[in-house]
């Protein structure tokens, strides 16, 4: 067993100023939504939808599964 960390990120408003581009390049920050304990990558997206029914895996903004394990 694995343990996978289900990755999302967050939009955070930055301020009107030059430095962030005058509010078009908002900071976004990468958060761990959910941590599942499973065989293979597929079973640890079934429970983190069990977890939480509003996890998306697909589109844009779609969540990731990572694993902290050394390759």
């Amino acid at each position: 067993m694995t343990k996978y960390q289900i990755m999302d990120t967050r939009f955070r408003p930055t301020p009107n100023t030059a430095e962030h581009g005058f509010g078009d390049y908002p900071d976004y920050e990468t958060y761990v939504r959910v941590e599942v304990e499973a065989i293979d990558e597929k079973e640890a997206k079934k429970l983190a939808k069990r977890i939480d029914k509003n996890i998306r895996f697909s589109g844009i903004n779609g969540c990731y599964v990572t694993t902290n394990e050394a390759s």
